[in-house]
């Protein structure tokens, strides 16, 4: 097998760690195991833009179901966080 080095946040790597520990595994195993199924296509890394649209279809979707006629959502991200809006 060959190694590969990446870089991740210390927080991240413990909390795989714990996870693996609970599933009786290890995070290499997992992280090997992903890499795998994504290079054989089984698994798709979307761009940020296109998961970005895919998450709007799907509130888009659960507005709809709701009863709710609309084909944009009624806020924006900056809107919720504008606290001179919300006063």
């Amino acid at each position: 097998m060959t190694n590969l080095t990446i870089s991740l946040e210390p927080e991240t790597v413990k909390a795989a760690r714990l996870r693996a520990i609970e599933e009786g595994t290890s995070v290499s195993a997992q992280v090997r195991e992903y890499l795998k199924r994504y290079a054989r296509h089984e698994i798709t890394l979307e761009p940020l833009d296109v998961r970005k649209e895919i998450a709007s279809e799907f509130l888009t979707m659960i507005v709809k179901a709701d009863g709710v006629q609309r084909t944009m959502l009624p806020w924006s991200r900056d809107s919720l966080y504008d606290r001179e809006a919300q006063k």
